[in-house]
């Protein structure tokens, strides 16, 4: 299969090609291609699909035309085969002006996340996250993860806005996201979920607590786990910012999808898992839902529920609009 785009002078200035790709009868499969153009102009693009020997054309689709009002100034760093800024012990985010400058703007589909979505953390909140809590191991989030130190919430705008700049942030094409997203709650911040039975359900914000002892420990669009009062094993420091702020929200969680990515300081590494590997996209996905061991079966119907969605493009379907799950 090849992507090709062309100039206003029909001059092919971009290709990208997937071979040996093994297809089914009647399925399915998500591709990703990123393209930054240098120049303001009218350009097209065309797919087109081959057999294995690249003589027989199956499919040449009619060319799609795309006008940039202004050459981009975008994300140029190297990207892997999916679309992901490419893995590395030493990745760093873009700032959050850096990541904002590249949203296109969204419609809302969301309006109940109005109140969170245009929540920007303040140093006084950034500061309880990173230095209030420890976990049961006595540590804090950025002993935890070094990638903490860079989650900010630091934007507002529409649901798909933050989404897109969480992704342009973090280095992960933003479709995963909105697919995973979808997942975990249907863009929704008032989702809940993880319904447990605790010791104290009033060290729970109000929103979590159910009937007698159970709580939800999971909020938000992303579904931040916290438990600190509790086993105190995940999402520590994240109370209260993981459901009174999107940004912060999705912030937190691509963070942690690019430490299972990546594995900074070897910090993943260390948890003495001897079947996890970085640099392996789908299973940084999967690991927010359970990443010990890796590649556990959990990890993998994770995986394939966001292959589904994302194929499926849930999110931009009539259906998605103002729907709650």
């Amino acid at each position: 299969m090849t992507l090709e785009i062309h100039d206003s002078s029909n001059q092919k200035i971009f290709q990208k090609y997937f071979a040996n790709q093994p297809f089914t009868s009647g399925g399915s499969k998500s591709y990703f291609a990123i393209w930054v153009p240098s120049l303001a102009g009218t350009y097209t693009y065309q797919v087109g699909v081959m057999d294995s020997t690249w003589s027989t054309a199956y499919l040449w689709d009619t060319p799609s035309t795309i006008g940039i009002s202004t050459a981009s100034t975008g994300d140029t760093r190297q990207r892997d085969s999916y679309g992901w800024v490419s893995c590395s012990s030493r990745f760093v985010p873009l700032s959050d002006a850096q990541a904002a400058a590249l949203v296109v703007s969204a419609a809302e589909n969301r309006p109940n996340n109005a109140t969170a979505n245009h929540y920007r953390p303040s140093s006084v909140d950034l500061s309880a996250f990173l230095n209030n809590e420890k976990d049961l191991y006595g540590t804090l989030p950025v002993q935890d993860n070094p990638y903490f130190q860079y989650v900010t919430g630091g934007f507002s705008g529409t649901t798909d806005e933050i989404i897109q700049w969480g992704a342009a942030k973090w280095g992960i094409p933003a479709d995963w996201l909105r697919a995973e997203y979808v997942l975990e709650s249907y863009w929704n911040m008032s989702q809940l979920g993880d319904l447990t039975s605790v010791a104290n359900p009033l060290l729970y914000p109000a929103q979590s607590r159910a009937t007698g002892n159970q709580v939800y420990q999971s909020l938000g669009i992303t579904q931040v786990k916290w438990n600190h009062p509790d086993l105190n094993d995940a999402g520590i420091g994240t109370e209260p910012l993981r459901w009174k702020s999107t940004a912060f929200n999705v912030d937190y969680q691509a963070a942690r999808v690019r430490f299972y990515f990546d594995d900074p300081q070897g910090k993943r590494s260390a948890w003495r898992d001897s079947t996890y590997s970085a640099c392996n996209n789908w299973l940084s996905i999967g690991g927010w839902y359970d990443p010990y061991p890796w590649n556990n079966s959990g990890q993998q119907s994770y995986v394939q529920s966001v292959q589904t969605i994302l194929a499926n493009r849930t999110w931009a379907q009539p259906g998605f609009l103002n729907d709650l799950e």
